[in-house]
């Protein structure tokens, strides 16, 4: 099947980008590998230089799509020649009616024919999905001990604590894509807006390493890893609504919650699964994410513009008012040695609340390693029809972002951890 072929071929193509990108030492190598290679094979680049093959192999549908366009260019001849004909008002309309009544049905029985050529794509780009999801969540998942998860507190005093960080750190993303979306004309419950607020609301997958370090040791990793649960639980409410209203994109829920009910195994410790989640699953997701979208005139740029601030800037503000006002500021100090405290050399208010706001911005910084399940979402969602290729563009943008930017954020952090 020609389609699958050229599936394959761009999964490869995406993988082996990613892997030249990361010898290379550039950031964001896993979602920019991916879409570097799906917007130069889809419409964008490959679908201009040689339009009639890329949409006989990728899209589908060759012969209705002729017969409409061949009927819309007699339309629009015939609406030019009436033009220089004395015909009337009630003339042009029932004409014009007609016309559309002509060209509904062909226009149907094509998007039929699209979708049905779609299938391969559907079901590897939601396979795709499902395995970063899974691996994401095997990567390095921590063992869930006593001292682990609290330290000097009550288990439930600490699992109420989580859930309030959870609730901020989803909270402010996800009013701030609703609000956005609203603004731009979309419906405040429309299933985009759910959607993509639920993409750009969802917590990490994991921490990775350098992230652990900065979330404060073991009790701090544990602590930012149940509050991110809780914003994946909120991501995935929103998620429900979109495919109850939809009717359709299911999927997409399942997609999100695979991680939580991973969460806790100890299969990673055999398999590589942060390698294949990064150089194998995510660039091709990218890939397969964009290769349906016109990066030029689908891709909605301002709303873009305010994904990538929402999918970073709001993620880390959520994060660290929930920090903040939750009480969960006082972790482990990043070299795991105990709770972070105003030096008594310095029993100032003012130098122990500054050290307060510090600790919870390296905090929050460690927990918006989001750029996988941002995709995921994303991903899963074109493929089954919950948003659009031009919304799916965006988030992937935005994912793309939020990985280049990953070391600046880092340093920042690491910067913060000296000072506190």
């Amino acid at each position: 099947m020609p389609l699958l072929g050229s599936l394959i071929f761009v999964v490869a193509a995406a993988m082996a980008t990613a892997f030249l990108l990361h010898r290379l030492g550039l950031p964001g190598a896993r979602v920019v590998g991916g879409l570097v290679v799906g917007i130069a094979l889809g419409p964008s680049v490959l679908g201009r230089i040689a339009p009639e093959p890329w949409a006989e192999i990728m899209m589908g549908g060759a012969e209705l799509r002729a017969a409409v366009h061949h009927t819309e260019r007699e339309h629009a001849a015939w609406r030019f020649a009436a033009g220089a004909v004395p015909l009337s008002i009630e003339d042009i309309e029932i004409e014009a009616e007609r016309h559309r009544l002509e060209v509904l049905p062909m226009k149907q029985a094509l998007r039929e024919a699209e979708d049905r050529h779609a299938r391969p794509w559907v079901i590897l780009t939601v396979l795709i999905a499902v395995g970063a999801a899974a691996c994401g969540a095997l990567a390095g998942t921590p063992r869930r001990t006593a001292s682990a998860l609290d330290e000097g507190r009550k288990p439930h005093h600490a699992g109420f604590t989580a859930a309030a960080v959870g609730a901020w750190a989803a909270a402010i993303p996800i009013l701030g894509t609703i609000l956005a979306f609203t603004l731009l004309g979309y419906g405040a419950l429309d299933a985009t807006t759910l959607v993509a607020a639920a993409a750009v609301g969802i917590g990490a997958w994991t921490l990775d390493p350098i992230d652990r370090r900065l979330a404060g040791g073991k009790g701090g990793r544990a602590e930012l890893l149940r509050a991110g649960k809780i914003a994946t639980l909120v991501a995935a409410g929103l998620i429900l609504v979109a495919a109850w209203r939809a009717q359709t994109g299911w999927g997409v829920l399942g997609v999100a919650l695979l991680p939580i009910a991973l969460s806790g195994t100890r299969l990673a410790k055999r398999w590589p699964v942060r390698a294949v989640r990064d150089l194998v699953l995510l660039p091709s997701l990218a890939a397969l994410t964009v290769l349906r979208s016109e990066f030029l005139l689908e891709t909605p740029w301002l709303l873009t513009v305010l994904l990538i601030v929402l999918a970073g800037d709001g993620r880390w503000l959520g994060w660290f008012l929930g920090l903040v006002f939750s009480g969960l500021e006082t972790g482990r100090g990043s070299n795991g040695a105990g709770p972070l405290e105003a030096s008594p050399a310095t029993p100032s208010t003012e130098t122990a609340a500054v050290g307060v706001l510090q600790n919870s911005l390296r905090r929050s910084l460690a927990a918006i390693d989001t750029a996988g399940p941002q995709l995921a979402v994303a991903g899963a969602g074109v493929a089954l029809g919950l948003i659009g290729p031009g919304v799916a563009m965006s988030l992937a943008l935005a994912a793309a972002m939020l990985d280049l930017t990953a070391p600046f954020r880092r340093r920042f952090a690491r910067s913060l951890g000296q000072t506190t």
